[in-house]
């Protein structure tokens, strides 16, 4: 084989394995784009528990602070609010409602 051809396909290689690790990487700047790789993610999470037991501890606590949903209200409060916040059905605020005091 000849030595040009040789050069080609090595840098045919390098190249496809650049445009891979690129694409890959833009997937995970993503929001979310970590959450799916499980143990590949937090390989190391056991020795950190092991050494620092109160920094595992308070990154459970931020993901799950994270991981939770909205505050919502309890509907008996709304009867007697005089000021009521309308919401788009993904939860960003649309209106605000004042009722007058009687």
């Amino acid at each position: 084989m000849a030595v040009w051809l040789q050069v080609v396909l090595v840098l045919g290689i390098l190249g496809g394995t650049a445009l891979a690790l690129v694409a890959f990487q833009r997937s995970l700047a993503r929001p979310g784009g970590r959450r799916g790789h499980g143990g590949i993610h937090d390989a190391m999470g056991n020795l950190v528990d092991v050494f620092e037991p109160a920094r595992a501890r308070a990154d459970r606590e931020l993901r799950q602070h994270h991981d939770a949903g909205p505050v919502s209200r309890i509907p008996d409060d709304e009867d007697d609010d005089p000021m009521v916040l309308l919401t788009h059905p993904d939860g960003s605020p649309r209106a605000a409602r004042v009722r007058r005091s009687r």
